[in-house]
């Protein structure tokens, strides 16, 4: 008798202890368990490889509401398809709801916060556990999360509470029931959806049981979706899998939909971490001329091969059909004993300006005489004005060479050179100084000058500053020059409508400090990464341009794109070569091939990540910029991504010397975050182009611009009181509601159940 009432008490508790498991494989990618047991239970699940052959996800769009989820997956030609987040069905909505949260909403708008192609749903009730893929990328945040839209979003679907956190059920529980649920695994590369039939003939099941299989499969997170009459598992070819409790399936309000065709990139296969190479051999660095110390000048125009006259000076031109720069070709330009500079100049600081291409591609600067380095100086793209600035040191005859990859026009402005005599470099913790989104003085307005740097006691030479700029509805440029002087017929950085952009400059100071004036309305961004004092302070020693890092290349310091917010340390104080006391560097940084928009920083590690930004891009962007960065207390420099992109970093000097006791530390600005990414959309055309990729036989050579989009959509309010959420345990009790002293002997008949779950999902 007590073994017969052993068994029975088993069968009731823990019914699927004699369950039978069925696995199958109908689409590439996706693991069907059909699970059957005692009381008639009946469980479809899926296990869906996000990193399998083309798999991708679909959510509903507003538009694509209330409708049966057999009629969306077909609609949108899915090959697996599930009933979604709860919604406000017609009677939820009318006067006299039940659920009065609903009433006066629109009929089938979920709960929480619904998307599709990266914009969400008008009039949601509130931010819950969501589910949110995009690129490369898929992420479950928990309910407590209140999670808002980020840009980075493409598709997505809330639920309700979060059943499995850390890979645990979290003890949230509810009366047996047909059920629908949704987990992701710990590494985001597989995705869990569960499908219970309950009501009429079948058992259904709790919550916690739900939460316990979604365990069982991998699950890290995981959460309830819309059950009872609603639940729905559809497979294409075979249709409806499970019994819907109304007899037939019912009118929900969004969906969750896959795409398996076994062919193609996946969609939101979560990434590999960036891999930190040990074993690579950073190259050694080779000197090149006598060191120096800056010496500023309201800029100056060196060339512009536009135009006849004031190309006249280069030597070596070469011109294509169209009288474009050819490619391939270089050209060099002399510049000591020339423009104000001194014959015994040892390197210049220029800005460089391609334009008018015929294709994306990239400049590469360095001193005439020298072989052509793999590096590269400017990354541009098709018509867009893109602009960057180089120290370069002077070669043969006191010239610099540049060499375009693909056709366009150049334009160079001279904005200080080094020689024996003049200002130090003191490197500092990067600060934002100005923000005209924020400051009082509001946007910079077109033809009107502003101070963006005020005058200082004691007053630096120069400042070595970074630019963006943001929020155009034209395109234009931003000239910086010295306060109190005539504005100069020179940019220092362009930009294209709505585009977001930064540009590196060394800024003389005037009386009253250092100005800006723009030709179209803007937001102007400034960051400090320096000053040029005119007593101590460090030496420039320009080098032959050389490669530290290619994420593209298996032999690089950094394999792999960027992990997204996690700082890469690159020590550079060692290097072969270098002169005593080096303290900071001159970079070029380019990203290219990302898969997010985004910024990156270049800081020295030891002070943290500072808040700044030093270039800002567009998914599939490449784009370069410049720095001079503190090696920093380790003699590390880092780099902090804000997305996912591949890096390459060129090195054109150091400076090298004592530094002053106590350098101005730099302290960040509160707001000084994050220069927005989602600043308007970019032009095709706009700072597209190449990374050189001669290091690297048959390497890619970078992508083509892309707008990227921002993202839109508004998301639902987290604000105010909490909702009252209807009540799926009325009972508020346990899942069974029975005391353990009575069934105290089945716990340990429940761990053999436990295990042989265990055995089944070894097996599958």
């Amino acid at each position: 008798m007590n073994r017969l009432l052993v068994f029975l008490g088993l069968l009731a508790v823990v019914p699927e202890a004699f369950a039978t498991d069925v696995w199958d494989d109908p689409f590439p990618g996706v693991r069907h368990l059909h699970r059957t047991g005692a009381s008639n239970l009946n469980i479809h699940a899926a296990v869906v490889d996000l990193c399998a052959p083309g798999v991708s996800v679909r959510t509903t769009a507003y538009a694509e509401r209330a409708q049966r989820t057999s009629a969306f997956a077909t609609a949108v030609g899915a090959q697996l398809a599930i009933n979604a987040d709860f919604s406000c069905r017609p009677v939820d909505v009318a006067p006299g709801s039940p659920f009065p949260p609903c009433l006066g909403h629109v009929a089938y708008v979920t709960y929480g916060m619904a998307m599709h192609d990266g914009v969400t749903w008008p009039g949601t009730l509130g931010l819950d556990a969501l589910l949110a893929f995009g690129v490369d990328r898929a992420q479950m945040y928990d309910n407590a999360d209140k999670q808002p839209f980020e840009s980075w979003m493409r598709e997505g679907t809330s639920g309700h509470f979060s059943n499995v956190i850390n890979g645990a059920a979290n003890g949230y529980d509810c009366p047996i029931d047909p059920r629908t649920a949704m987990g992701l695994s710990k590494d985001r590369t597989k995705l869990i959806l569960v499908v219970a039939d309950g009501r009429n003939t079948y058992r259904g099941i709790t919550c916690r049981e739900a939460a316990d299989l979604m365990v069982e499969l991998g699950a890290d997170r995981g959460t309830g979706l819309d059950s009872g009459g609603s639940s729905t598992m559809w497979f294409a070819g075979q249709g409806v899998l499970n019994h819907p409790s109304d007899g037939t399936e019912r009118v929900v309000g969004n969906h969750l939909a896959i795409y398996a065709p076994g062919v193609g990139s996946p969609s939101h296969c979560a990434p590999p971490p960036t891999t930190i190479n040990a074993s690579a051999a950073l190259p050694a660095v080779a000197p090149f001329g006598a060191p120096g110390r800056f010496n500023s000048i309201v800029p100056v125009r060196l060339f512009d091969t536009r135009s006849a006259g004031s190309s006249a000076n280069l030597l070596t031109l070469a011109r294509d059909a169209d009288q474009r720069v050819s490619a391939g070709s270089t050209f060099s330009v002399e510049i000591a004993g020339a423009f104000g500079v001194p014959a015994n100049a040892t390197a210049v600081a220029a800005n460089l300006t391609a334009t008018d291409a015929l294709a994306g591609g990239f400049a590469t600067v360095w001193p005439a005489g020298l072989a052509k380095p793999v590096a590269s100086s400017l990354n541009y793209g098709v018509g867009g004005a893109v602009t960057n600035t180089s120290l370069t040191g002077l070669g043969t005859q006191g010239r610099i060479s540049v060499s375009p990859s693909t056709p366009a026009h150049f334009v160079a402005d001279l904005q200080g050179y080094f020689a024996p005599t003049g200002a130090g470099f003191v490197p500092v913790a990067p600060r934002r100084l100005l923000d005209t989104r924020s400051d009082p003085g509001g946007i910079l307005k077109a033809a009107t000058p502003r101070t963006i740097v005020p005058a200082a006691t004691p007053q630096p030479l120069a400042y070595a500053l970074n630019l963006a700029v943001t929020g155009s509805t034209a395109g234009g440029f931003v000239t910086v020059y010295p306060c109190g002087q005539s504005v100069p017929t020179s940019s220092s950085i362009n930009f294209a409508a709505g585009q977001t952009v930064s540009a590196a400059v060394l800024a003389s100071t005037g009386p009253t400090g250092i100005c800006a004036q723009a030709n179209v309305d803007v937001h102007l961004i400034v960051d400090r990464n320096g000053t040029f004092e005119a007593t101590g302070g460090l030496d420039f020693q320009a080098l032959a341009p050389v490669r530290l890092v290619d994420t593209r290349d298996a032999a690089s310091p950094w394999v792999g794109r960027t992990t997204r917010q996690t700082p890469l340390p690159l020590k550079l104080d060692a290097l072969a070569g270098l002169p005593a006391q080096t303290k900071a560097v001159a970079l070029n940084v380019t990203v290219t091939g990302g898969v997010d928009d985004g910024f990156a920083t270049i800081y020295p590690c030891s002070g943290g990540w500072p808040g700044t930004s030093n270039i800002n891009y567009r998914a599939g962007q490449t784009i370069a910029n410049s720095a001079l960065v503190g090696l920093g207390t380790d003699g590390k420099v880092c780099l902090y991504s804000s997305g996912r992109t591949h890096v390459v970093i060129d090195l054109t000097g150091v400076f090298f010397g004592a530094l002053p006791a106590q350098p101005d530390a730099g302290v960040v600005q509160p707001d000084a975050s994050i220069l927005d990414p989602d600043a308007g959309s970019e032009p095709l055309d706009a700072g597209a182009g190449e990374v050189p990729d001669a290091s690297i036989p048959g390497g890619s050579g970078g992508g083509t611009g892309s707008s990227g989009g921002s993202g839109g959509g508004t998301g639902a309010s987290g604000g105010g009181k909490p909702i009252d959420w209807p009540s799926e345990n009325p009972a508020g009790g346990g899942p069974c509601g029975c005391s353990g002293g009575a069934l105290g002997t089945l716990s340990a008949l429940a761990a053999l159940a436990w295990l042989a779950r265990r055995r089944r999902a070894a097996r599958s």
